[in-house]
């Protein structure tokens, strides 16, 4: 290892009130206006609905996604906490540079985030 910096990850905990956008259209938009943000091409989508069975435990229940970028990827996993607001958890892996507050500020507005409880930012290096 070289110890050079290969790409940054931001991990963004929120709480959100549009839960509406939870499901695959509102997902696959998001994941591709969010592309179109950090100037990079989608390739493949992933998108996972939870268990109908499941609906009870709020710590499963939700979607999870991922779409990969010719960079690297986006992967989220959302909870449908209680009617109108839930959790989500995304993350924003490049090797290509971008801006992170703009990225924070766009799913913020995105999905009507009402709470950013934790951002990290971690350099990968190689």
């Amino acid at each position: 290892m070289n110890n050079e910096k290969y790409g940054i990850e931001l991990a963004m905990d929120l709480m959100c009130l549009n839960t509406k956008l939870f499901n695959y259209t509102g997902i696959k938009i998001f994941c591709l206006e969010l592309c179109e943000l950090l100037e990079t091409d989608p390739v493949g989508f992933s998108y996972i609905d939870s268990d109908p069975d499941d609906a009870k435990n709020p710590k499963t229940h939700g979607f999870s996604a991922c779409q990969f970028i010719v960079a690297s990827s986006i992967t989220m996993h959302g909870l449908d906490l209680v009617p109108g607001k839930g959790a989500l958890f995304i993350n924003v892996f490049s090797c290509k540079e971008f801006d992170e507050e703009e990225i924070l500020e766009f799913c913020k507005k995105y999905f009507s985030v009402i709470e950013v409880v934790e951002t990290n930012r971690i350099e990968r290096i190689w």
